[in-house]
């Protein structure tokens, strides 16, 4: 009885030594991994930290579309392609402007007076410069956008009446959104900057053809090129 008891107690300190040890590999483990991650590594994930972040793009909603009564469609949306720039990813605001005038055939200083001075939040918000590049411009900025960074090129939908200006006094029109209106609409969603009907059948209609916008987190390095999209909002 007593040799069992002893083997028994030889057995269980055996297991404890098991467990024991496999604790200590576990920690030790632990140990040389935040070693190598703060130590080894450190310095090379800070200075991507640093480098990278994280930035916010509305995705707009395009316009729904306005048919007669046989179906056919009078009004609908089309692709355009805008030149934003984010102020805070501008490292050489001179520089970047001039090449942007260059490849535009404008004049820097009026790129530079629509982008301004922005202060706090406004500083990682994009601003539009041309709202509706065509290929040739846009191919020319796209070519060098790797050497400028805080300039980002986005699609966005605009307006198009396929009848031309056919019943255009019927049809109405749509405009930025101005600062009467954004107060009686501020409950429903609408910001600065947004393209409302203004008159004729797109504003009286307004609710009906506005869509919801939607947006991305998406991670940029230190150029604004996506490195990484976090997720995303449909519009």
């Amino acid at each position: 009885m007593a040799s069992q008891l002893g083997r028994s107690d030889q057995s269980i300190a055996g297991r404890l030594r098991l467990i024991g040890a496999a604790i200590i590999v576990v920690i030790a483990i632990f140990v040389l991994r935040l070693f190598q991650l703060q130590i080894l590594e450190g310095e090379a994930f800070r200075r991507r930290s640093e480098q990278n972040s994280v930035r916010t793009i509305r995705l707009e909603a395009p316009r729904g579309d306005i048919l007669d009564r046989e179906g056919r469609i009078l009004a609908t949306t089309r692709p355009a392609y805008e030149l934003q720039v984010i102020p805070n990813g501008l490292r050489k605001p001179e520089t970047t402007f001039a090449a942007l005038g260059e490849l535009l055939g404008t004049e820097p200083a009026r790129l530079e007076e629509k982008v301004g001075t922005r202060k706090g939040a406004e500083r990682f918000q994009p601003v539009r410069l041309v709202d509706d590049l065509d290929f040739d411009r846009l191919a020319r900025v796209e070519t060098h956008r790797y050497a400028l960074p805080g300039v980002v090129t986005d699609v966005q939908p605009r307006r198009h009446y396929v009848e031309g200006a056919l019943a255009a006094h019927l049809m109405g029109q749509i405009g930025e959104i101005d600062g009467d209106q954004l107060r009686e609409r501020a409950r429903a969603g609408y910001r600065p900057g947004d393209i409302i009907g203004q008159a004729g059948l797109e504003a009286l209609l307004e609710s009906h053809l506005r869509g919801r916008a939607g947006g991305r987190n998406v991670v940029v390095d230190v150029a604004g090129r996506e490195v990484e999209e976090l997720d995303v909002v449909e519009a």
